[in-house]
C-alpha cells in the first residue's frame, strides 16, 4: 500500500506544507536539469538576476542623470522654503523632477514598455478606486467633484 496514490498525495501535501521541506525539493530539482519541474524552478530562482542584468545595461548616462535630477528634486524644495515661492511653482518643480527622475529610473530599469505599462496600471486602479468612493464613500470616504475643474474620465477630473 505505500505505492498508492492517496499515501503519496497526503507525502506531497505534508511536505509542501513544511516551508523547509518545500525550500530543499526545490533545491533538489534545480540540481537536476532533466526535469521540466526543475528547469522552471532554476528560472524562478534566477529571476532577480535578470532584473539587475537590465539595470547594468542601462547607457553610461543615466546614473549620472538620474544623480542630477535628485539633487534637482533638493534644490528645488530648499529654493522653494528660502525664497519663498509661492506654492504652486514649488509644488511643480519638485513633482517635475520626481516625475523625470522615476519616469527615468523605471525606464533604465524595466525598460519603456515596463514603465508604460505600470503607469496605465496605477491610473486605472487609482480611477477606479476613486470613483468607487464618490459612489459610495468607499475606501476615501464621501466627497464630490464640481463641474468647473474641467474634463473628466468617468466622475474623476484629469
Amino acid at each position: 500500500m505505500n505505492g498508492s496514490p492517496i499515501l503519496r498525495a497526503s507525502q506531497c501535501a505534508s511536505e509542501i506544507n513544511t516551508p523547509f521541506r518545500l525550500v530543499a525539493r526545490l533545491q533538489a530539482r534545480a540540481t537536476d536539469s532533466h526535469t521540466p519541474e526543475a528547469r522552471s524552478s532554476a528560472t524562478q530562482m534566477t529571476a532577480p538576476t535578470t532584473i539587475q542584468t537590465t539595470a547594468r545595461n542601462a547607457p553610461h548616462w543615466v546614473s549620472p542623470l538620474l544623480w542630477l535630477l535628485a539633487a534637482a528634486g533638493v534644490l528645488s524644495h530648499l529654493t522653494s522654503m528660502l525664497l519663498h515661492l509661492p506654492q504652486a511653482m514649488a509644488g511643480a518643480m519638485l513633482a517635475g523632477s520626481l516625475l523625470l527622475f522615476g519616469l527615468l529610473h523605471g525606464a533604465s530599469t524595466y525598460g519603456w514598455r515596463g514603465i508604460v505599462f505600470f503607469i496605465v496600471v496605477c491610473l486605472g486602479v487609482s480611477n477606479a478606486f476613486e470613483n468607487l468612493s464618490i459612489l459610495t464613500g468607499f475606501p476615501f470616504g464621501r466627497y464630490h467633484y464640481g463641474d468647473k475643474m474641467g474634463p473628466r474620465l468617468f466622475l474623476v477630473h484629469f
